[in-house]
């Protein structure tokens, strides 16, 4: 009887105490965006997001942050898609690197690969920069995706700011970052 009272009390205890943790309300829905001039498909969080296709070979997907989240992130996904396949050098990649990083006060996260292949037999080279940027407690992250296939050059990349929130803003960042980009798909 002694143990039954006290697990009562302590789930009376849980919920008090803890059913008004801070958690991410605007769970994403995950859509799919085909764009037809450039053949991909890429998914983007939610059916609120703003896509705007130049009418050439570029598309962009702003998704808005949501006020009433602390966790949730500004971004932008840009993409752009060459009719030639251009080979990234390692000189291109170190510069394109140098170039993001020169964009921070501090940077905290760090990543990439050069010229390794796709599931598809695609060869990508990916960087991806976050940090904190002038003077503020504002964090950016910066991530670029070049693949070649198919004699084509896909260009995505990935823009987003906000506040380090509940969850962390480099966790979040890299969540979206993950599936977005791990959805890139080409189908020519």
């Amino acid at each position: 009887m002694i143990c039954v009272s006290f697990f009562i009390m302590a789930v009376i205890f849980f919920l008090n105490n803890f059913s008004t943790l801070p958690f991410s309300r605007a769970l994403p829905t995950w859509e799919t965006f085909y764009d037809s001039n450039c053949q991909i498909t890429i998914k983007h969080p939610y059916t609120t997001d703003k896509i705007s296709q130049s009418g050439g070979s570029a598309f962009e997907i702003g998704i808005a942050k949501d006020i009433s989240d602390p966790d949730s992130i500004s971004m932008t996904v840009g993409g752009t898609c060459l009719p030639d396949s251009m080979p990234i050098t390692k000189e291109m990649y170190n510069l394109t690197l140098t170039s993001l990083k020169n964009n921070y006060e501090r940077i905290i996260h760090e990543d990439g690969s050069f010229n390794t292949t796709g599931p598809g037999g695609e060869i990508k080279n990916f960087i991806s920069i976050a940090g904190l940027i002038g003077g503020s407690d504002l964090l950016k992250g910066n991530s670029i995706l070049t693949s070649v296939k198919n004699n084509m050059t896909y260009i995505i990349k990935l823009n987003a700011t906000g506040e380090d929130g509940n969850s962390g803003f480099i966790n979040n960042y890299k969540y979206f970052e993950d599936n977005i980009l791990g959805s890139l798909n080409f189908n020519n």
